[in-house]
């Protein structure tokens, strides 16, 4: 019998759909970083919080699930904050990322609200 994807250990195939705009971006993201060291500045606007704040409340009005959404951003947020340091930056971006967390202007505020 076929395993179910809920399965622990089970491989599972994720698709996502890109735009190709998005994908032009991240590449030219990917290649600054790697190749020529080249680190964003900090904290940057918009951030990750309001990204997700404004998406959230957009589908909201669409909908009659505003909880849902609330939620979704919250879980989002919070995955950001646990991951960024161990699964999010590059090797060149983790001596900023200490950095920050030793400002004293920065290191006060959630990852999300410094990052974008």
């Amino acid at each position: 019998p076929a395993a179910s994807p809920e399965v622990i250990g089970v491989p599972m195939d994720l698709k996502l759909v890109m735009p190709q705009q998005l994908k032009v971006r991240l590449v030219n993201d990917w290649e600054a970083v790697t190749r020529e060291h080249k680190l964003v500045a900090l904290p940057r606007s918009p951030t990750v919080s309001q990204i997700m704040h404004d998406f959230c409340n957009a589908k909201a009005r669409r909908s009659t699930q505003e909880r849902l959404y609330s939620e979704l951003r919250a879980g989002v947020c919070n995955y950001f904050q646990q991951a960024l340091s161990r699964a999010l930056l590059y090797r060149y971006e983790r001596k900023q990322y200490e950095d920050i967390a030793s400002s004293p202007d920065l290191a006060t505020l959630p990852v999300e609200q410094v990052y974008g």
